[in-house]
C-alpha cells in the first residue's frame, strides 16, 4: 500500500468504514450464494446419476424384449416395423428457469401423437414392448441432458462467485483493513502530538504570566 496516497483525515476514515461494511456485506452475500448454488448442483448431480442408471436398466430390458421379438418376427420383420417409425414422431421444447439469478434450462419431451408408428401389437407384444422401453430412454435421456447442462450452468457460477470471494478476502477487504488501521493510527499520533502542543503552550504561558508577576 502506498501510504502516501491516503488521505489521513476523518471523513477518508469514514468512506472507508463504509466500503468495508458494503464489501463485508457483498462477501457474505456471495458465501449464501455459493451455498445455495452448491446445494442445486449436488442435487442435479443425483438426478443425473439416478437418470442414467434407469436408462442402462431400460436399455437391457429393451435389448431382452428386442431379442425376443426378433425370434418371433426375424430380421426383415423387425426391419420393416422400424422403417415405419417417423423422425419426426419427438420434438424437445426448452425453457428455462432461475436460480440465484443463474438461467437454469427445463427440456421437455414432446410426443406427436399423429406420427406414432404401426401398432405393434398387431405384429409381436415383444416388439411393442421394445418400443415402451425406447420411448422411456428417449425421455430420461433428455432428463440427463437437462441435468448436463445444469451442472455446467452451476459449476461455471460457482468457479466465479469463487473468485470473486478470494478476491474480497485477499486482496480488497484487507487493503481497505489495512488503510483503515493506517489512517487511525495516523490520527492517534497527530492528536498526542496535538496535546503534547498545547500543553507545552499552557506550561509557556503560565512560566511568562509567573516571570511577569515576579
Amino acid at each position: 500500500m502506498s501510504r502516501e496516497a491516503v488521505r489521513v483525515t476523518r471523513m477518508e476514515l469514514l468512506k472507508l468504514k463504509k466500503s468495508l461494511e458494503v464489501a463485508i456485506r457483498a462477501r457474505n452475500l456471495l458465501e449464501e450464494k455459493r451455498n445455495v448454488l452448491a446445494m442445486e448442483l449436488l442435487d442435479y448431480i443425483k438426478k443425473m446419476g439416478l437418470a442414467q442408471e434407469k436408462i442402462d436398466e431400460r436399455m437391457k430390458k429393451t435389448h431382452d424384449a428386442f431379442i425376443e421379438a426378433q425370434m418371433v418376427l426375424g430380421k426383415m420383420g423387425i426391419r420393416s416395423a422400424i422403417v415405419s417409425i417417423s423422425p419426426d414422431r419427438f420434438s424437445i421444447e426448452e425453457k428455462y428457469r432461475s436460480i440465484m439469478g443463474i438461467r437454469i434450462p427445463i427440456l421437455n419431451l414432446i410426443e406427436n401423437k399423429t406420427q406414432i408408428p404401426c401398432n405393434f401389437l398387431s405384429t409381436s407384444s415383444k416388439l411393442d414392448e421394445v418400443a415402451f422401453h425406447m420411448n422411456e430412454v428417449i425421455k430420461t435421456t433428455i432428463e440427463v441432458a437437462e441435468a448436463q447442462a445444469t451442472i455446467k450452468k452451476l459449476a461455471e457460477e460457482l468457479k466465479k462467485i469463487k473468485r470473486r470471494v478470494n478476491a474480497l478476502d485477499r486482496i480488497i477487504i484487507p487493503r481497505i483493513q489495512n488503510r483503515i488501521k493506517y489512517i487511525e493510527e495516523r490520527l492517534s499520533e497527530m492528536e498526542r502530538e496535538t496535546i503534547f502542543r498545547i500543553k507545552r503552550i499552557k506550561y509557556l504561558l503560565e512560566k511568562r504570566k509567573i516571570t511577569e508577576i515576579a
